[in-house]
């Protein structure tokens, strides 16, 4: 089985972990371009993010298994250069659907505000309100200038913020994959104490990642779910999408 994730701190701890038969497997990708890839190599499972689902509703997703956040902790933050009444926003970093999709909704939602969505390479957060997904969040303190997109999302559903889910284009995949996943956990939260190993972070942003940890779901409970289902429902509310979209879950009849 080939195992492909998205490049973030969360998810470099979790690829520790995995068992070497399957490390041997593992590559990583940008996050906008795992779905597509999982669609066309029918031997792959992996991590995608979770608004994917809305283009790519053939894959089988993973009831119990993803990364959900349920704090301020998360892989997407919002930096203001100025007024939150805006017209425009740029998202940087490793982007996909989710921050693209989500960022315009949540900015009308909360800050009544119709933004335009452009992508940028540019982390200047002084000239232009600006989301960042992934890492680059981590460096330079940059966190503590930010609102956590989770948290933003959080107040929108009333429910975690599900950003990836495990999926495949082969059910079985899915079901082969995620008792590996989840019986490794334990070690994905220990360690997160000992970050400096694997990351040049500051003291200052290794002790905020620390204390919040707590933010970081891995398995998935039924909230989990009910926020998956809400939030990949939000472009048929908004008019995105004509109808609402059904996942496949895969391993729902054991």
């Amino acid at each position: 089985m080939n195992i492909l994730l998205p490049e973030n701190i969360f998810t470099s701890v979790i690829a520790l972990h995995l068992p070497e038969n399957f490390r041997q497997n593992l590559k990583f990708h940008p996050a906008s371009s795992i779905s597509s890839a999982l669609e066309k190599d029918k031997t792959a499972a992996g991590l995608i993010p979770a608004m994917d689902i809305v283009n790519h509703r053939e894959l089988f997703v993973s009831r119990k298994y993803g990364i959900s956040f349920e704090g301020s902790l998360c892989n997407t933050y919002i930096y203001f250069a100025g007024d939150r009444s805006m017209n425009s926003l740029n998202v940087a970093g490793d982007v996909s659907s989710s921050e693209v999709i989500l960022s315009r909704l949540l900015f009308k939602e909360l800050y009544n505000s119709d933004v335009e969505i452009a992508l940028t390479s540019s982390l200047d957060r002084d000239t232009s309100n600006l989301v960042i997904a992934g890492k680059q969040n981590f460096y330079e303190d940059r966190i503590f200038d930010a609102i956590s997109f989770s948290e933003e999302m959080i107040e929108l559903l009333s429910l975690p913020y599900v950003n990836f889910v495990l999926a495949s284009s082969d059910e079985r995949l899915v079901n082969e994959l995620e008792p590996v996943l989840l019986e490794k956990i334990p070690d994905v939260y220990e360690n997160f104490d000992k970050l400096e190993k694997y990351f040049s972070f500051s003291e200052k942003t290794l002790k905020y990642i620390r204390q919040n940890i707590s933010s970081l779901v891995l398995e998935f409970d039924e909230q989990d779910i009910e926020a998956f289902t809400q939030l990949i429902m939000l472009p048929y509310f908004h008019g995105m999408i004509k109808e609402i979209i059904e996942p496949k879950y895969a391993g729902t009849a054991g």
